[in-house]
């Protein structure tokens, strides 16, 4: 991807080295990619341009979502909870908002936050007298990174097994 250059006024003198910080977008997609700077310079009056090999540059998402407790067995009419843990990527530190996804009829989970500089939270999942019984395969927690542009993560799918009572 194209990244907005980091704003670098030269090293200072005497120096060899300097610290940059680079700001991607967070419609920028993840992944792997070549990394190159480019230094200028005049000497007796002449241009000189001289580039980098190439750096690694990991774009990640700002956290990865697990959940403990899964494949769950609930029986109809009772109460469980799971435990979603994140892992903080990119120095995001700031709160994940929270949302169970795919869960079968009659069986609810709240929205949930892991707060700031938190790695996890509990969320209770409830299923109604009424929930039917049987399996659902594709439930997962869906992660909004708030602080930081609302990026999305969502954790693997498990599977959630409501029983008869």
């Amino acid at each position: 991807p194209n990244l907005p250059p980091p704003a670098i006024k030269g090293f200072p003198k005497g120096q060899n080295e300097i610290k940059v910080q680079i700001n991607a977008p967070a419609n920028v997609p993840t992944g792997e990619f070549p990394l190159i700077f480019t230094g200028r310079t005049k000497f007796q009056g002449r241009d000189y341009a001289v580039n980098s090999l190439p750096v690694p540059l990991n774009l990640v998402l700002p956290f990865d979502l697990q959940v403990d407790g899964a494949p769950l067995k609930l029986a109809a009419g009772d109460k469980t909870k799971i435990k979603v843990k994140a892992v903080r990527r990119g120095g995001y530190q700031g709160p994940i908002g929270l949302m169970v996804r795919n869960l079968p009829a009659g069986v609810t989970a709240p929205a949930a936050t892991i707060a700031q500089g938190q790695n996890e939270v509990e969320v209770e999942i409830t299923a109604a007298a009424t929930a039917a019984a049987g399996d659902k395969t594709d439930v997962n927690v869906l992660g909004t990174a708030t602080a930081a542009a609302n990026q999305q993560n969502a954790s693997a799918n498990f599977t959630l097994t409501v029983l008869k009572k």
